[in-house]
């Protein structure tokens, strides 16, 4: 097949018809003629660098989310989400019960959705405080993992807490 490469490195393709009708004038100037074996090289993307795989793995860990099992409450096991706008707002809970001694609201217990938005009551601040740890973890974790740090290993994307 008749492949051209033009002097940036493009890849151009010319039809046995296109070259019978003068086809040559609608390649960029400087193009010359390679081999199907050539063409094949530069159709083929070039492999992920380490850091794409990094950034890729921990892209999709956090996308995923954490799953965390509960020995003590049972109800608030299930996969949450772990985007920073979420990690954020627990943050910001966390500070208010830390400040204050209970949930804002002055509410005993206090609703938070998983991934599937599906809410799931925590009756105390205490079990809350031991989910927002492990969320903390793992993230923190991904984060160390993400850019490289020596030592660091992918988490799990499970847990179990109390």
């Amino acid at each position: 097949m008749p492949y051209y490469q033009d002097t940036s490195g493009g890849l151009h393709y010319l039809s046995i018809s296109d070259l019978a009708n003068g086809g040559f004038a609608l390649l960029p100037a400087g193009c010359v003629e390679i081999t199907d074996a050539q063409a094949e090289v530069l159709q083929a993307p070039p492999p992920p660098t380490p850091e794409q795989v990094l950034a890729s793995t921990v892209a999709a860990a956090m996308a995923a989310g954490l799953t965390i099992a509960s020995t003590s409450t049972p109800a608030i096991d299930g996969t949450y989400p772990v985007d920073s706008d979420t990690t954020q707002e627990i943050s910001q809970v966390m500070l208010f019960t830390q400040v204050n001694g209970d949930f804002p609201g002055t509410a005993s217990s206090y609703p938070w959705f998983d991934t599937s938005n599906v809410p799931h009551v925590f009756p105390s601040v205490a079990v809350f405080k031991g989910w927002a740890t492990a969320i903390a973890n793992y993230v923190a974790a991904l984060k160390l993992y993400g850019a490289g740090v020596q030592g660091a290993a992918l988490p799990s994307s499970s847990v179990t807490i109390a």
